[in-house]
């Protein structure tokens, strides 16, 4: 179980820790791939995850973070909710290299880390990025009414955005396709690390990441983790009204909203 968990949280780490923070790594990444619309305030950066998508819904507390209420794992099938844009084909020959720092305060509160997983990973001399493609999921906005509206009676999720007030959700989400990561360790290190990280690794969730992984080593003390699941890295929210917008032609759709450069994002229970 430990190096299931371990395994799962390097893709958050390697994007969201080996820079300054996860809209630079991410960036730097993308850049492979031509996507555009990824550096304005309204954009949020959470790391990978199947589970928070296009149709999550949050809220913003009053010390100006946001709080995930509901990820997609959390709301009922069928979700028909969701729209596909055009797909970005990243340069598979172009890799992005960062170098790791000593992997203290990675932990968030929306996907935990422990002391213990972190010091693994601090090991690494280095570590390298790529992904296949990415594309933007946006949500179709009848759909997604009708799909709330149909949610039976005290359904949290309905309650949460027809009763109260403050309530965004999460309007498009990029899709990662295609990761995998390299990471470069010394002798010493492969020689403990070789053991518990090795082949076909199952589903393994910490917080609200889930991929099914693959880890293999090198002859030259490098382990290539691949990802052999799509998932979110992304999203922008709208403000949501349970009876429409005025200035929105009735839409329960607001305008896109600025997170500020560095948006504080966590999740609470409902």
């Amino acid at each position: 179980m430990k190096s299931q968990k371990v395994l799962a949280v390097a893709m958050m780490f390697c994007l969201a820790a080996c820079s300054d923070d996860a809209r630079t790594a991410w960036t730097s990444v993308l850049k492979k791939c031509a996507v555009s619309d990824l550096t304005g305030s309204s954009i949020m950066y959470f790391g990978p995850s199947n589970a928070i998508g296009p149709g999550s819904i949050w809220r913003k507390d009053d010390d100006g973070s946001f709080r995930l209420r509901y990820a997609l794992s959390d709301m009922p099938d069928p979700k028909a909710f969701f729209k596909q844009q055009k797909e970005f084909q990243c340069d598979g020959s172009a890799e992005t290299k960062f170098s790791l720092k000593a992997a203290a305060g990675l932990s968030s509160s929306i996907s935990p880390m422990s002391a213990d997983l972190s010091n693994d990973f601090q090991k690494a001399k280095s570590i390298t990025v790529k992904a296949n493609s990415a594309r933007w999921d946006l949500v179709s906005e009848g759909p997604y009414e009708n799909y709330i509206d149909s949610l039976p009676s005290g359904n949290g999720a309905k309650t949460d955005l027809k009763e109260k007030a403050g309530r965004f959700v999460m309007y498009q989400a990029l899709l990662i396709k295609g990761f995998s990561a390299e990471l470069e360790f010394s002798d010493s290190d492969v020689a403990s690390l070789k053991g518990k990280y090795s082949g076909a690794i199952a589903k393994s969730i910490t917080g609200d990441l889930t991929a099914s992984l693959d880890a293999q080593w090198s002859s030259d003390n490098k382990l290539t983790l691949t990802s052999t699941d799509d998932f979110y890295v992304a999203g922008q929210l709208v403000p949501f009204s349970a009876t429409g917008w005025a200035a929105g032609g009735g839409s329960r759709f607001g305008k896109p909203e600025d997170l500020g450069s560095k948006p504080v994002i966590t999740r609470e229970n409902p």
